[in-house]
C-alpha cells in the first residue's frame, strides 16, 4: 500500500514489523482472528507471537464491535415490537445493522490479508490496544 496519510480508511501493510518465521508458523493463528470469536484460540495458541497477537488485536476488537452493534441492534428492534409507535425504534435498529457493514468489510480485507501472510492495519483500530 503506498501513501495512506492522506486516506484515513486505507489499511497500512505492517509486515515488515515482524520475522518471517514467526509469520509462517502463526500463519493459521493469523486467520482464526478474523472469524468472530474463533478469536479466542489464537489468543491462548500464540501468546508469544508478535504476528498472531496483532491479528489478535484487531480480530478482537472487530468481535467486540460486531457482538455490540448485534446487541443493540436486537434491543431497538426488540422495543420497536413492543411498543405502539415502533418505526423510529427500527429505523434505529437499521441503522445501528448497518454500521456493521464496514466492520465486516475491514475484517474481510484484514482476513484475506492474514491469507497472504500479511499484517494489515486496520484504520481505527490500530490505535486500541487490548492485548500487548
Amino acid at each position: 500500500m503506498s501513501d495512506n496519510k492522506n486516506n484515513a480508511f486505507a489499511l497500512t501493510d505492517r509486515t515488515a514489523d515482524f520475522d518471517v518465521s514467526d509469520i509462517s508458523e502463526n500463519h493459521v493463528m493469523g486467520l482464526l482472528a478474523y472469524l468472530s470469536w474463533l478469536v479466542l484460540i489464537p489468543i491462548f495458541k500464540a501468546k508469544n507471537s508478535k504476528y498472531a497477537r496483532f491479528h489478535v488485536n484487531q480480530g478482537l476488537i472487530l468481535a467486540i464491535l460486531e457482538t455490540i452493534l448485534g446487541i443493540v441492534s436486537g434491543i431497538f428492534s426488540s422495543i420497536g415490537n413492543h411498543v405502539l409507535i415502533g418505526f423510529p425504534f427500527y429505523l434505529i435498529s437499521v441503522l445501528v445493522s448497518l454500521l456493521q457493514i464496514p466492520v465486516v468489510i475491514y475484517a474481510v480485507i484484514a482476513f484475506v490479508g492474514a491469507i497472504r501472510g500479511r499484517a494489515m492495519e486496520i484504520p481505527f483500530i490500530n490505535s486500541i490496544k487490548i492485548l500487548k
